[in-house]
């Protein structure tokens, strides 16, 4: 009787040790399948919290760009329309230099003629470069800047910009001959501006002409033609004779 009630309290035992081993390594499961931490993360150091926020208060603040109001905007109007009333008629005398790091370099003298809210350069007039508008703007209060660009059928193009300030001009000038042929130059005025002529006003710097051979009138080439098939008939005739 013993024997029995002890086998079977081993057998209970036995049992329960079972099922709690399948409870644990189900909760186990449970938890890898649904993404639950078994352990937690450790938690982040007051001092590197600290630091971050620091950062995050170091980092400057976008600028704010201030809006000009309409008195400014117009005030500039004035200034840049006065300031291309004031450079309209006049001329300018410039030395241009080559930038190249090269030991010869190309350097000329040119002449520029602002006229009628255009430019001309006497220099590129000969390559066919012809006189252009030009926009003028303000850099501050006290320098005028002009830009154009030229275009020729044969020497490709030539961007121009200027700055005037207090009598003096300087810019740059780049040549582009065609897509792989660049050259740049700088150019600085030669003494003051001078008041524009009106002789000079009248004669611009002109593009060089080119002159085509006009077409004879049809009826002036059928007639040489058939004067030349008379005389070349008249020739052989003339051969067979044995006169020439």
């Amino acid at each position: 009787m013993g024997a029995d009630i002890l086998k079977k309290v081993v057998s209970f035992k036995a049992s329960f040790m079972i099922s709690v081993m399948a409870l644990v390594f189900c909760g186990f499961a449970f938890c890898q399948e649904e993404g639950v931490p078994t352990k937690k993360a450790p938690a982040i150091p007051a001092k590197a919290k600290a630091q971050v926020v620091e950062k995050a208060k170091a980092q400057p603040a976008a600028p704010i760009v201030k809006q000009p109001t309409a008195e400014e905007m117009e005030k500039r109007k004035n200034m840049i329309k006065a300031a291309k009333e004031k450079l309209n008629n006049l001329v300018w005398h410039i030395e241009v230099a080559q930038m190249t790091s090269e030991p010869q370099k190309e350097t000329y003298k040119d002449t520029l003629r602002f006229t009628d809210n255009k430019v001309a350069s006497e220099h590129l007039a000969s390559d066919d470069f012809p006189s252009t508008n030009y926009t003028v703007s303000m850099s501050g209060e006290n320098v005028v800047v002009w830009e154009t660009m030229q275009t020729s059928e044969k020497k490709g193009l030539a961007f121009w910009k200027g700055e005037v300030e207090g009598g003096v001009m300087r810019g740059v000038l780049s040549r582009h001959f065609d897509e792989k042929s660049v050259r740049d130059y700088s150019f600085s005025s030669v003494g003051p501006s001078e008041a524009m002529t009106p002789s000079e006003k009248k004669e611009e710097p002109k593009p060089a002409e080119v002159t085509e051979k006009k077409a004879e009138p049809k009826k002036e080439v059928e007639q040489k033609q058939a004067d030349t098939a008379k005389k070349k008939s008249e020739d052989k005739t003339k051969k067979k004779k044995g006169v020439i």
